[in-house]
């Protein structure tokens, strides 16, 4: 029987056409282990299809082993052709402003940054909250990169900010921040109404001058601390018994030795159930994958 529910609501996303033979393929046969799909999911390389992030485990002649986080609980794997790979930017570089030059100043593209077009320069663009668009070099891009802890941030602008190169209305603008955001690094005091600001994301890193904001009247800070809510929560009455996704294994039939094409690693609702199996789809980045996990029928919500 064919579904339309997902294990995980919030790991689909809207679906493109993909191949279909090469996103149902599946990549391991053996015996479920949680584990072993976890130790895959550590390795640094990365790489992205369809613009999503995945998880380089292996390469194999002209073919390269993939896992993938979809939500928080559901991890996936398969091998996809090279080709399929999205070109990104693989090492830290400058970002210009137009093909050939001049350099956005204070601006750097992080690697893993997608990269577009054709010719000797691609197109980059990084969106919001830190949005940068500009030109990389193209022998800055590679389909692979290597996965870095992204430093500390603490703070955060409190509205939308046009990053400027120098402190002086008119001056180039290099890049804009959605205030509440703490990807702020730093903020300096500069000439009369100007601060200084260094930021970064996964996708770049910025420095350049910004106004100082003015405080609103409008602006207040509210203390909660001492407020309690006393009770217990209760459910409505009458909540139904719906299964859910056991953690375990996601197998390519409803059988315990079937191939294993993931893992879910949280207990999941879901809606189709039978003889102790919960079919579903999730829509991962190489394409949609159907698959059974073992399942319960509770009418505790399994996230508590």
């Amino acid at each position: 029987m064919r579904i339309a529910v997902a294990f995980v609501l919030a790991a689909c996303t809207p679906s493109t056409k993909r191949p279909p033979l090469e996103a149902r393929a599946p990549t391991h046969d053996e015996p479920c282990d949680v584990g072993a799909w976890k130790a895959l999911a550590t390795s640094p390389r990365r790489a992205r299809i369809s613009g999503r992030e995945v998880i380089v485990v292996a390469e194999r002649g002209d073919r390269t082993q993939v896992v993938a986080w979809l939500g928080r609980s559901i991890l996936v794997g398969t091998d996809v052709s090279g080709e399929r790979l999205d070109r990104v930017v693989t090492h830290e570089n400058a970002v210009a402003r137009a093909p050939g030059g001049p350099w956005l100043p204070g601006v750097v593209a992080e690697p893993g940054l997608a990269a577009s077009g054709s010719g000797a320069w691609l197109a980059v663009h990084s969106d919001s909250p830190l949005e940068v668009i500009g030109f990389v070099p193209r022998a800055a891009t590679g389909r692979l990169w290597e996965a870095h802890d992204a430093p500390v941030t603490g703070s955060s602008l409190p509205a939308h900010a046009e990053l400027l190169a120098a402190p002086a209305f008119g001056a180039e603008q290099v890049a804009s921040i959605t205030g509440g955001y703490d990807i702020v690094d730093r903020v300096e005091p500069g000439p009369a109404g100007w601060q200084r600001v260094e930021a970064h994301t996964g996708a770049v890193r910025v420095e350049g001058w910004t106004e100082v904001p003015r405080p609103s009247p409008l602006h207040n800070i509210y203390d909660f601390s001492d407020d309690t809510i006393e009770g217990d929560l209760v459910y409505p009455d009458g909540m139904p018994a719906r299964p859910h996704a056991e953690p375990g294994c996601i197998r390519a039939r409803p059988d315990d030795g079937a191939p294993v094409l993931g893992i879910v690693t949280d207990a999941v609702w879901g809606r189709s159930f039978s003889a102790g199996w919960l079919e579903g789809s999730v829509d991962a980045p190489w394409g949609r994958i159907d698959g059974y996990v073992r399942g319960a029928v509770s009418t505790d919500p399994p996230w508590l």
